[in-house]
């Protein structure tokens, strides 16, 4: 920051609450397979505070009431001291269980970094892989069987047909 260098690819930049948008990306695409409900209860983690009247849509929308852990102040202090620590889920889920919740879940609307370390949980749960390789396989992986091409005037699939707009041609993704 404030250097004259470009950034390259080798670079390691933090990525922060973007990687909200990916977890309910992949919690999302979890829902579209079947693997979850919106309404499904967070009993895949059980040592949630009321889990069982939790549920996925709660935690998604900040209406769980869990108690967000950025606001707990020996959190605040250690980030203070040592803003490089790399934090576990657990030290993470732990300092936000130590304080009652904000209100029953669906009774209200508080942001909490804690909703989105359980969805990251949960998608590792159904996935069956850490998270990180959740992002890379289904954000950030092109899909391997088919490429869409898009050019001209006109839709057209394999089959060959053809109406108003741009032609789109799937092919092997495969030379």
């Amino acid at each position: 920051m404030g250097g004259d260098d470009p950034v390259t690819p080798s670079d390691h930049v933090r990525i922060g609450s973007i990687t909200k948008t990916w977890t309910t990306t992949v919690i999302l695409q979890l829902v579209q397979e079947g693997k979850i409900k919106l309404n499904d209860p967070v009993a895949y983690c059980p040592d949630v505070p009321g889990a069982a009247n939790i549920t996925i849509e709660q935690l998604l929308t900040m209406r769980s009431g869990l108690y967000n852990y950025t606001e707990d102040l020996e959190v605040n202090k250690v980030l203070d001291s040592d803003p490089g620590k790399v934090w576990t889920t657990d030290e993470l889920l732990a300092a936000a269980f130590r304080h009652p919740p904000y209100f029953a879940p669906g009774g209200g609307f508080h942001y909490s970094n804690t909703n989105t370390v359980l969805l990251g949980l949960i998608a590792e749960v159904l996935d069956g892989k850490p998270i990180a390789a959740s992002f890379r396989d289904r954000l950030f992986t092109p899909p391997r069987t088919h490429r869409i091409r898009v050019s001209g005037t006109g839709v057209q699939r394999n089959s060959g047909t053809a109406s108003a707009g741009v032609h789109v041609r799937e092919q092997s993704a495969d030379p």
